[in-house]
């Protein structure tokens, strides 16, 4: 779980790296505006912060419920 949860950190760290990039893109080949397109990717970081820590919290659970067996 550790290690996939530091996959997603590390993707949202290559999103956040590339944020103007990512916007340019969908701007020309997609048509949004600059706009539509800053929201899109602030959007994606946003889902993949949550889940990073859906997933953290997850492990957290099992962990605290496998010390009280």
């Amino acid at each position: 779980m550790r290690e996939r949860a530091r996959m997603l950190f590390d993707m949202c760290a290559v999103f956040e790296n590339n944020f103007d990039k990512l916007t340019r893109v969908l701007s020309q080949d997609h048509g949004r505006t600059i706009g539509e397109a800053i929201g899109s990717v602030r959007r994606v970081i946003e889902n993949i912060e949550s889940a990073c820590t859906a997933l953290l919290n997850r492990n957290r659970e099992a962990s605290s419920w496998m010390d009280r067996s």
